[in-house]
C-alpha cells in the first residue's frame, strides 16, 4: 500500500511540476503535458481480467502537428514503466476545430515490483489512437484513447481518458 501512495504522490508531483508555463517569450516551442487513466483487459487463464493503468507524459511540440517526450505510467501498481511517446495530430492545432484524432506510440521498459512466476520485466510498445475534446478555456483538453498494450510477448486491448494541458 505504501508504494500506492508513492507512485500516486509521484505522478500527481511531475505532473504539477511539469504543468507550470515554461515557454519564454523567444521560444519556438511549446510543452505538452497529459495525465491519464486507462483499463487493460489481461486474459487470464480465469478470464478476462481489467487492470487500471495511470500514466502522465511530458513533451516538446515541434510542429502544429507532432510532439514528442517522455513518461511514466503504472499498471495496477504493479509496474512501472519510463517510456519515449510520439505523436501525431490528424489537424493541425492552429485550424479551429474542437475534436482532434490523433495517433500517438509509446516505448519503454516495463518493471515489475514484485516477482511472480510468470512476471518478468519486458520491452512495452503502445500504439495509440484518439481523439481530443478542447475544453471552453482553449488551452486544455480532454482525450479518449483505444490503444494495443504489446508487453511479454502478448498484446492486450486498453482503452482510457486523459486531461491534457
Amino acid at each position: 500500500m505504501r508504494r500506492f501512495f508513492t507512485l500516486l504522490i509521484s505522478l500527481l508531483i511531475s505532473s504539477g511540476i511539469f504543468s507550470r508555463d515554461l515557454n519564454s517569450g523567444d521560444s519556438t516551442y511549446k510543452y505538452f503535458h497529459d495525465f491519464q487513466l486507462g483499463v487493460t483487459v489481461a486474459f487470464t487463464e480465469i478470464g478476462p481480467f481489467p487492470l487500471a493503468e495511470l500514466s502522465t507524459s511530458h513533451g516538446i511540440c515541434f510542429t502544429n502537428r507532432f510532439w514528442a517526450g517522455v513518461g511514466v505510467s503504472t499498471i495496477y501498481f504493479m509496474t512501472i514503466t519510463p517510456y519515449l511517446i510520439g505523436r501525431v495530430n490528424f489537424i493541425a492545432k492552429e485550424k479551429p476545430s474542437k475534436n482532434t484524432p490523433w495517433f500517438a506510440l509509446k516505448a519503454g521498459y516495463m518493471v515489475y515490483f514484485d516477482t511472480g512466476e510468470s512476471d518478468y520485466n519486458s520491452i512495452n510498445i503502445e500504439p495509440r489512437l484518439g481523439l481530443s475534446h478542447l475544453r471552453r478555456n482553449g488551452k486544455s483538453s480532454w482525450s479518449f484513447f483505444v490503444s494495443a498494450n504489446a508487453f511479454q510477448g502478448r498484446v492486450f486491448p486498453k482503452m482510457g481518458v486523459g486531461f491534457e494541458f
